[in-house]
């Protein structure tokens, strides 16, 4: 059985044309496609750099010359924010502990809704309050160097030390005043003064004082105090904890 032969299929003209304008077509959507998605970038890339490079390194204020950068100040208020927003918690959980029925808490709970209506507001002005802040941090810097005054590391952690110890109810020690400078004597002329001749006074009889015994009591002892309880003092691991928590913190 002989076997059929395929004919060739031969595109007409209108064929020809019709698929060269499809090509055409397919590579002008991609090239759109290619420049939107490279104007996309550029867009981006821009954005990027005004939010991450150009703007952290912009001045918000000015402060006799020394500039307070905007990174230096959404830094802050960020802390600042999140330690509101942890008080607030703080206190919106001791309100949902407390018996809102039982009048004998009202005094409580009206303390905490007190409390908790300045962290709102406090946590509302922020935005300005956290730059009044920075500025004045400024004007203390620069006035400390002006007269001289440095901080050593030693002395910063030292404060960091107390402040954690505070925190954790220890009792912050008095500190011991620094003897200032002595004061220097003046000498003043002595004045002499003349002897003048007076009356000799007459003598007049005095009166006979009568002595009389007077009882006293004598105290007795009462019952001695109990001293309290001292407390344990912080070892050094707990407190290198409670460094690590605070640089997390801040972090």
């Amino acid at each position: 059985m002989a076997k059929k032969v395929k004919k060739a299929t031969v595109e007409t003209r209108k064929q020809v044309r019709l698929r060269e304008r499809e090509r055409v077509q397919i590579r002008r959507i991609y090239m759109g496609v290619g420049l939107a998605a490279a104007l996309i970038l550029i867009v981006l890339g821009i954005a990027y750099y005004r939010t991450n490079v150009a703007l952290p390194n912009e001045k918000i204020a000015s402060v006799n010359g020394s500039p307070i950068l905007v990174r230096d100040y959404q830094g802050r208020i960020h802390y600042e924010a999140n330690q509101t927003v942890s008080r607030l918690a703080q206190i919106r959980q001791q309100l949902g502990q407390l018996d809102q029925s039982d009048p004998s808490l009202a005094q409580i709970a009206n303390f905490y809704q007190n409390q908790f209506s300045e962290e709102q507001h406090r946590l509302i002005s922020l935005p300005s309050t956290t730059l009044e802040t920075m500025i004045d941090d400024q004007l203390a810097i620069q006035e400390a160097k002006r007269q001289g005054l440095t901080v050593t590391a030693d002395e910063v952690d030292k404060e960091i030390e107390l402040q954690i110890k505070q925190g954790l109810g220890y009792a912050r020690p008095t500190p011991t005043p620094t003897e200032g400078p002595s004061p220097t004597v003046t000498l003043s002329p002595t004045i002499t003064l003349t002897p003048t001749s007076t009356a000799t006074p007459t003598l007049q009889p005095s009166a006979t004082a009568t002595l009389s015994q007077t009882l006293t009591a004598t105290p007795t002892e009462g019952p001695t105090e109990t001293p309290g309880p001292t407390q344990t003092p912080l070892s050094p691991e707990a407190y290198a904890t409670e460094v690590s928590k605070l640089k997390e913190n801040v972090a």
